[in-house]
C-alpha cells in the first residue's frame, strides 16, 4: 500500500486472536518526522501517529520537547512490532534503535499496557 503524508490509516494489532484497531495520521516528510508531537499538549486516547522512515534502519527517538507521556512502538519493514518504549515528557535520552525499524508509532501511554500489545504481534494497515 502506498502511504502518503497526512493520509488516514487504521493500524490492526493482532493480540490473541483479537484485533485492536489505531486510527493513525501518516507522517512521512522530514519536518514531520523530525517533531512528531513535540509541543503537542494533549492527544485524544487511541489515536496515533505513523512514522514512515525512508530506510529501515538503527532509528533512535526522543522526548525532549514533549509534553506528554507516550508509547512509542517501533515497527519492522514486514509489520512485526520489535520494539516498545515508553518516553517521558523532557527526556532528552534517546531511546530505539536496537533493531532496524521502518515504522514507528506514537500514542498517548497506557494504550500498550492496555491493549496487551507485546514484541513479535503483527499489524495491518488499511486507509480510513
Amino acid at each position: 500500500m502506498q502511504l502518503s503524508e497526512k493520509d488516514k490509516i487504521n493500524v490492526t494489532f493482532l493480540v490473541n486472536g483479537e484485533e485492536v484497531n489505531l486510527p493513525c495520521l501518516v507522517l512521512i516528510n522530514q519536518g514531520s518526522l523530525k517533531n512528531g508531537l513535540m509541543n503537542v499538549r494533549q492527544i485524544k486516547r487511541n489515536v496515533g501517529l505513523f512514522f514512515v522512515m525512508e530506510k529501515s534502519d538503527l532509528h533512535k527517538f526522543h522526548m525532549l520537547k514533549t509534553f506528554i507521556p507516550l508509547d512509542c512502538l517501533f515497527i519492522s519493514q514486514d509489520g512485526i512490532v520489535t520494539e516498545i518504549f515508553h518516553g517521558k515528557p523532557h527526556d532528552k535520552e534517546p531511546f530505539g534503535g536496537n533493531i532496524p525499524s521502518k515504522y514507528v508509532i506514537e500514542t498517548l501511554d497506557g494504550f500498550v499496557e492496555r491493549n496487551q500489545i507485546r514484541k513479535g504481534i503483527r499489524i495491518k494497515i488499511s486507509k480510513i
